[in-house]
């Protein structure tokens, strides 16, 4: 399933992560929670079946630890349609 979302991308301009990840919004108490874990000198990882190009901002904002995602692959600025 993922090859076949990942084909629905081929041509789309790369930019349109920065208008998309604009409109996402943390679920209540999520930064709460990760202050709260790394207060108590725990850390934070984050798995997502979505993608980095998403993941990246959101993760180096709340300070995520670690986090693994989906790579899209970019050629000109347009994705490919591959991972």
């Amino acid at each position: 399933s993922l090859a076949e979302r990942v084909a629905t991308l081929a041509g789309v301009d790369a930019g349109c992560c920065a208008r998309v990840g604009a409109r996402i919004r943390l679920t209540a108490g999520a930064r709460e929670l990760v202050n709260a874990v790394h207060a108590a000198d725990g850390a934070i990882a984050v798995v997502s079946g979505g993608f980095h190009e998403l993941l990246d901002p959101i993760a180096a904002d709340l300070g995520l630890d670690h986090h693994r995602a989906n790579r899209l692959e970019v050629v000109d600025g347009r994705f490919t349609g591959s991972t």
